[in-house]
């Protein structure tokens, strides 16, 4: 273990991957060890941006008007 440790630095090289799904559940790393999860706001504008009513199609008016 000192060889290893010491000389080759085996505990730098090999550190696990990091992402969502593997850390812990807070920031704090408490080891809960959950998905972190974040909040969604509700002024999120992701994805592709919205056409104006006069390009959507009649389809997709139908679907908005029955929608409410």
């Amino acid at each position: 273990m000192n060889f290893e440790n010491d000389f080759l630095h085996m505990a730098d090289k090999m550190i696990p991957l990091q992402s969502a799904y593997t850390t812990p559940g807070g920031e704090s790393g408490n080891g809960s060890g959950g998905v972190k999860k974040t909040s969604v706001t509700v002024g999120n504008q992701g994805g592709r941006p919205e056409l104006p009513d006069e390009e959507k199609s009649e389809k997709t008016q139908a679907n908005i008007a029955a929608m409410g």
